[in-house]
Order: structure tokens, then C-alpha cells, then sequence
């Protein structure tokens, strides 16, 4: 099959500063945020090793913040240590480090543990992380677990408020590998719609499955174009 990469805008380098949390304009998590804004990140670095105190409430947040600038680096086994270290400050219920390391854990084909990860960002936010039900349907789906990727699909459907275009075309890709046209057709045509028309892959499906009728099935299932995470595809919602 050839694959196509779509997906949605990756979460992993927003700065948690809770406004409570916030003490001063110059205290080191602070001048950390204010560093890594102007993309100064070996400077956000040293101001968030500087912030680093079990005892701060923040603690949490200056792992992952740790993470993210060590992401934008390029420096990915060290950021999957931040998020992981965010994770145990939080007794594992933090659901942005935990779909951060998951999205690192991709990157370095660690694909088991990236499931897990994502797994545990669903049941840190009360099953309300779109993306991460969308990347987790996407491992169950390259494990052949199509029923249970159909499932995830359509949950992070449902937890995106219909926001995730690329969720709607790999639902319709099962949907039509269970020889169910008709449905995978309205799947890829919702994604066209949301994408408001941008949705190469989506169209190209959609095609596909119109013309069926005058192709073999086994040749249009294998021109289908999947939605992997590597670059967005937005519905206009910010």
C-alpha cells in the first residue's frame, strides 16, 4: 500500500504555566517560557534546570517543558527521558507528557512503547485526548487490530468534536477493506469536508471507492492512502 502522510498538528511543544503558578516575571520558569518563545532553547534549558525542585508545584511541567526544548533540538532519547520524568512527578496522570513521549517514541520507532504511551495519555484525561485516540488507533490499525482501531478512530472523533479529518479517512480505509464502499465513501467525503476541500488523500479515496464499480477490489484496496502522523491536516478550527 502506498502510504501518504497526514495527520494532526502534533501537541508536544506547548508550555504548561499554569497562571496560579506563575510567581514572578523573573523567577527561572518564567525566563525558561520567555527563552523558549523566542526559540532560544539551550538558554530555556538552563532556566528550567534552574526551576527544577520536587517540592515546586511545577515540577511537573519544568520536565516537560525539559522535553519540549530537547525535542525542538533534535535531541529525542533525552526529551522521551523529560516526559517520562514529567509523568512519574505526576503519579502518571499528566496526558500531554504522556502523548509527547508516545510521539517521541514513534519518531524512534519504539512502536510498542508509543502505543503504551498513548494509551496512557486516553486514561489520563478521562479518554478526552483526540490525538492520542487517533495515534492509538493508528498503531492498532498497523498491528492489523482493525475492529480496535475502527473503535479508536471513531473516539477520537467523537473527543475532537469532528475536528480530525485524518481519523475520518483511516476509519473509511477499514470500512472499505470490510468491502463496506458505501460507508467508506461518506467517511472519506466527511474528511474532504472538514479539510474544506485540502485533503488530497481523502479526495483521492473517495474517487477510488466511486469508481469501484468499474475497477477490480483488491487493486483499489491497494491504492488507498492512509493518514500517518508526519504532517497536518487541519479542519480550519483553531
Amino acid at each position: 500500500m502506498r502510504n501518504s502522510i497526514y495527520s494532526v498538528t502534533l501537541a508536544v511543544l506547548i508550555l504548561v504555566a499554569p497562571a496560579a503558578a506563575r510567581q514572578s516575571e523573573d523567577d527561572p520558569f518564567t525566563r525558561g517560557n520567555r527563552a523558549f518563545r523566542l526559540g532560544q532553547y539551550e538558554m530555556a534549558i538552563f532556566e528550567y534546570r534552574q526551576a527544577l525542585n520536587p517540592m515546586d508545584e511545577r515540577y511537573g511541567e519544568t520536565n516537560y517543558n525539559l522535553g519540549a526544548c530537547a525535542y525542538a533540538l533534535g535531541r529525542k532519547r533525552e526529551a522521551a527521558d523529560w516526559f517520562r520524568a514529567a509523568l512519574k512527578a505526576q503519579h502518571g496522570h499528566y496526558a500531554n507528557a504522556a502523548y509527547a513521549l508516545g510521539t517521541v517514541l514513534e519518531e524512534l520507532q519504539q512502536w510498542q512503547e508509543a502505543r503504551a504511551a498513548f494509551k496512557q495519555a486516553i486514561e489520563a484525561s478521562d479518554g478526552k485526548h483526540a490525538e492520542a485516540w487517533f495515534r492509538y488507533g493508528l498503531a492498532l490499525q498497523r498491528e492489523g487490530q482493525l475492529s480496535l482501531a475502527a473503535e479508536s478512530y471513531e473516539r477520537a472523533i467523537a473527543a475532537s468534536g469532528d475536528h480530525l479529518p485524518a481519523s475520518r479517512n483511516n476509519l473509511g480505509i477499514i470500512l472499505a477493506r470490510w468491502n463496506r464502499f458505501d460507508e467508506a465513501a461518506r467517511e472519506f467525503a466527511r474528511a474532504l469536508q472538514l479539510s474544506k476541500g485540502t485533503f488530497a488523500e481523502a479526495r483521492y479515496n473517495l474517487s477510488l471507492c466511486q469508481r469501484r464499480r468499474v475497477s477490480q477490489p483488491g487493486a483499489l484496496l491497494a491504492e488507498l492512502k492512509i493518514s500517518e502522523p508526519n504532517a497536518a491536516v487541519s479542519d480550519g478550527q483553531k
